[in-house]
């Protein structure tokens, strides 16, 4: 998670099924998959403009497993 955030990446979709254990020569390596949703919180040096949504005045879903969500994320902040 370190290296992904050191890209300025938000990977927005951690759940367990997305974390796999190599084998053999790869023992003990942990790769993180499905960066489908992943979004650069960066851009030219500078933090994206941060969504909150005041008192859900816009409906806006909720990106990646809503089982694993935040409660920010249910909250409709993004």
């Amino acid at each position: 998670m370190e290296f992904v955030h050191s890209q300025n990446l938000i990977h927005r979709d951690l759940k367990p099924e997305n974390f796999l254990v190599g084998l053999e020569e790869k023992k003990g390596t942990i790769f993180l998959i499905d960066f489908g949703l992943a979004k650069y919180y960066q851009q030219k040096g500078e933090h994206i403009q941060y969504f909150f949504n005041y008192r859900y005045k816009e409906k806006i879903g909720i990106s990646g497993t809503c089982r694993y969500a935040s409660l920010s994320a249910h909250s409709g902040n993004q």
